[in-house]
C-alpha cells in the first residue's frame, strides 16, 4: 500500500493570503461607506487587525492653513487624543524631513526632539514607535494614515507593506468621497438656485398676469403675423369679445370695414422685424357690434425666444369718450364765438351792401352815360365778391367735423394745378415760381376739396406777401419716419413779425384789411383732421416758410411701397 503525502503550507504564504483577504475586506468595508469618516473607521479597523498597533488615526493636511486635524482614531486604551483634535502640520509628527510623499518614521519617540503637546500624549498612551504613511491622490498629498508601536525601533517591513497598501486605499477612497461631496454640495446649491429662481420666475409671472389683468387700459399681444393671443379684461369689454373669441382674430380684422389695408399690415412687420421699435397712433376700432371705437394705440416689440417668435404688446386707451367731448368743445367754441362773428359779420356785409346800393342808385341815374354806369357796376361787382368771401369763410367755420367724402389724391398733381390756376397773378405781380415735385410721390386719401382749399389759401397768402415781386417755391417730398408727405411753401416777401407770429392760427386774427382772419384758423383744423400738422415759420424782411405734413393715405401705402434710402433732388421747373 503506497502512501500519499500532502505537502505543508509555508506559514509565509499562509499569513500572505491572511493579510490579502483582509485587505480585500478593507476595501470592500470602505467602498460600502458613505463619508469621509466612515472609510477612515472602517480602515482603522482592519489595519489594527492586521499590524498590531496600540492606535492608528488618519489625519487630513490643510497645507494652506499649516493644519492638521484627526479623522478618525482608533485604540485600545482611554484616547487622548480623540477624532476632530487639530495642530500644526509643521509639528513634524506627519511629515519631518522625509522627502514629500514619503513615509515618516520615528523611532523612538521618547528620545525624539519634538516638542509639541500630541507628543506627550502619546507617550503618556505608550507609544515607543511612531510611523506616518501619506495619503497621495495624483501629485497632491491630503493626509495620513498614522500608527504607534509599544516597542522603540522601526516597525517591521511586513506592517509598513500593509500601511503603504492601506494609505493607497484611503487615499482613493477619501478622494471619491470628496468629490461625491462635492457633487452632492453642488447638486443641492443647483437645485436650491433652481428652486429660487423658479419661485422668483413665478412671482414675477404671478406679478405680470395681475398687472395685464387690472390694468386702467386695454392690453393685447400678438405674434408676428398678427395673430391676437391674450387680451386683459378691459380690451375684452372695450370691444364686446371673448378671449376665445378675440383669439380667432388678427389685427387688421379689428379694423373698420373699409379701413382694413396693408398699411398696418406694414407697420406691424416692420416693428416685429426690430425696424420700428415704438407705434403711436389714434385708430378707429371695430366692436363685435359693429359699432366703431376710437383708441390711442401704443405698440411695442418685443423681442422673445426663438422658439416664441417675435411678439409685439398693444396698450390701447379708448378715446371714444374723449373725441367726441373735444368734438363738443370745439362746435361749443365755434358757437360761443358766434356773438363775435355777428358785430364783424353786420360790418363786413353791411358796407359793401351799402355801396352796392349807392352804386346801383349812381348806375340808375347815368343809364344815359354808359361808360359812368359801367364804372359804378364794376365797383359792385367786386363788392358783391367781398360778401361772397366773407360768407364762404363764415361757413367754413361753421362746418362740423363730419366725415367728408375722400378721395385718391396726387398732391403733386394737386399742387401743379394750383400753380397753373395762379400763373397770370403770379405773372402780374412779377413772381417766379419754382415747383419741386418729388418723385414717385405716394397718393393720399384725403377729403380733396379741403385739401385743395388749404394749399389754396397758403399760396394766396404767400402771393399777398410779395406785391412787388419775388420767389415762390413749392417743393414736395416723401417722409418715411412717419409715413407721408411734407409740402413746403416759401416766399421771399416782407415776412411776418414774431408777435403776429405767435397769433397766426387764432380766429379772427388779422393784420389785413380785408378778410376775417379765418383762413389760416380753418386750414390748420382741415390738416389736424387729416392727421397731419401745419408748422409757419418767418424772418421779417426775408420771407416765410409753411410746411405741411399730411400722413400717407392708408388704403393705398402697399401700392407705392418702394422707397429710396435718400430723397433722390427734385427737379426744378419753372412757371
Amino acid at each position: 500500500m503506497t502512501l500519499s503525502t500532502v505537502p505543508l503550507e509555508d506559514p509565509g504564504s499562509l499569513r500572505a493570503r491572511a493579510r490579502l483577504r483582509l485587505l480585500r475586506g478593507i476595501d470592500r468595508s470602505i467602498l460600502g461607506a458613505q463619508s469621509q469618516e466612515q472609510i477612515a473607521d472602517t480602515a482603522l479597523t482592519g489595519f489594527r487587525q492586521l499590524v498590531p498597533c496600540l492606535r492608528a488615526s488618519v489625519a487630513l493636511f490643510d497645507f494652506a492653513a499649516d493644519q492638521v486635524v484627526l479623522l478618525a482614531t482608533s485604540s485600545d486604551s482611554e484616547l487622548q487624543l480623540r477624532a476632530g483634535a487639530q495642530a500644526q502640520l509643521s509639528c513634524a509628527l506627519f511629515l519631518g524631513d522625509s522627502p514629500k510623499g514619503q513615509p515618516h518614521l520615528i523611532a523612538d519617540l521618547s528620545a525624539a526632539s519634538v516638542d509639541h503637546p500630541w507628543v506627550h500624549l502619546l507617550r503618556r498612551e505608550g507609544v515607543r514607535s511612531y510611523a506616518s504613511f501619506p495619503l497621495i491622490t495624483g501629485d497632491q498629498v491630503i493626509g495620513a494614515l498614522t500608527f504607534g508601536l509599544e516597542n522603540a525601533g522601526p516597525p517591521a517591513s511586513e506592517a509598513l507593506e500593509i500601511a503603504a497598501d492601506v494609505a493607497d486605499q484611503l487615499a482613493v477612497a477619501i478622494a471619491n468621497a470628496r468629490l461625491h461631496e462635492q457633487i452632492r454640495r453642488y447638486a443641492e446649491e443647483l437645485e436650491a438656485r433652481v428652486a429660487e429662481r423658479t419661485a422668483a420666475l413665478r412671482l414675477s409671472e404671478a406679478r405680470l398676469r395681475a398687472i395685464f389683468a387690472a390694468a386702467p387700459i386695454g392690453m393685447l399681444l400678438t405674434t408676428r403675423d398678427g395673430q391676437l393671443l391674450q387680451a386683459n379684461p378691459v380690451l375684452l369689454d372695450m370691444l364686446g369679445y371673448t378671449e376665445a373669441e378675440l383669439r380667432r382674430l388678427t389685427f387688421t380684422e379689428l379694423l373698420p370695414t373699409g379701413a382694413r389695408h396693408p398699411e398696418g399690415r406694414r407697420q406691424l412687420d416692420a416693428l416685429l422685424d426690430a425696424q420700428q421699435p415704438l407705434f403711436r397712433s389714434d385708430i378707429a376700432l371695430q366692436r363685435k357690434d359693429g359699432r366703431t371705437v376710437w383708441a390711442h394705440v401704443t405698440v411695442a416689440y418685443v423681442r422673445a425666444t426663438p422658439e416664441a417668435g417675435n411678439l409685439s404688446i398693444a396698450m390701447i386707451e379708448d378715446i371714444t369718450e374723449a373725441r367726441q367731448t373735444q368734438a363738443a368743445l370745439i362746435q361749443a367754441e365755434k358757437l360761443a364765438i358766434t356773438g363775435r362773428l355777428g358785430a364783424s359779420l353786420a360790418h363786413e356785409i353791411n358796407n359793401p351792401l351799402q355801396a352796392i346800393i349807392g352804386c346801383l342808385g349812381l348806375a340808375d341815374e347815368t343809364l344815359a352815360e354808359p361808360a359812368e354806369a359801367g364804372r359804378y357796376l364794376a365797383v359792385a361787382r367786386e363788392e358783391l365778391r367781398r360778401v361772397a368771401r366773407t360768407v364762404a369763410q363764415l361757413r367754413d367755420l361753421q362746418v362740423v367735423d363730419e366725415p367728408d367724402r375722400v378721395e385718391r389724391v396726387n398732391l403733386n398733381d394737386l399742387l401743379a394745378q394750383l400753380l397753373t390756376l395762379n400763373a397770370s397773378k403770379c405773372a402780374q405781380q412779377g413772381v417766379s415760381v419754382v415747383w419741386q415735385p418729388a418723385q414717385r410721390l405716394p397718393p393720399l386719401l384725403v377729403a380733396a376739396d379741403r385739401i385743395r382749399q388749404v394749399f389754396l389759401n397758403i399760396l394766396l397768402n404767400a402771393l399777398d406777401a410779395m406785391p412787388q415781386g419775388g420767389t415762390l417755391t413749392v417743393h414736395t417730398m416723401r417722409t418715411r419716419q412717419p409715413t407721408g408727405v411734407r409740402v413746403t411753401i416759401r416766399d421771399t416777401g416782407e415776412g411776418i413779425a414774431p408777435a403776429v407770429l405767435a397769433r397766426i392760427f387764432e380766429p379772427f386774427y388779422t393784420t389785413k384789411k380785408k378778410g376775417l382772419g379765418l383762413g389760416l384758423y380753418t386750414s390748420r383744423n382741415i390738416i389736424e383732421r387729416h392727421g397731419g400738422a401745419i408748422d409757419v415759420r418767418s424772418h421779417p424782411g426775408r420771407g416765410s416758410i409753411i410746411e405741411v405734413w399730411l400722413p400717407t393715405g392708408p388704403a393705398f401705402a402697399g401700392e407705392h411701397s418702394e422707397t429710396p434710402a435718400a430723397p433722390k433732388p427734385a427737379s426744378e421747373k419753372s412757371l
